[in-house]
């Protein structure tokens, strides 16, 4: 198995475990960051990122972090017509 893979097996893994998906995915990506797989916009470039990502997910819980099923764009999350994500 290459990096990519096993990051993908250990998020998969995470998620059955019952971990909240918006936090899995964040594990994801700072794993994706770590093994130098840079390819995907979702990839940490700094730990600042991973830290207000994280603030986000303290601060605002039923936004960001429990699975609300929500819809994905490319702008950031949006539920009810409200668009939410991280300032670049």
């Amino acid at each position: 198995l290459n990096s990519g893979e096993m990051n993908c097996i250990i998020v998969e893994d995470l998620k059955l475990k019952g971990l909240p998906v918006s936090l899995c995915d964040l594990i994801g990506d700072m794993l994706d960051s770590v093994n130098g797989d840079l390819s995907n916009d979702e990839s940490y470039q700094q730990v600042i990122d991973i830290r207000r990502d994280l603030q986000l997910m303290l601060d605002k819980p039923s936004k960001f972090l429990w699975n609300l099923d929500p819809k994905l764009s490319l702008r950031g999350l949006e539920r009810n017509d409200e668009i939410y994500g991280r300032d670049d």
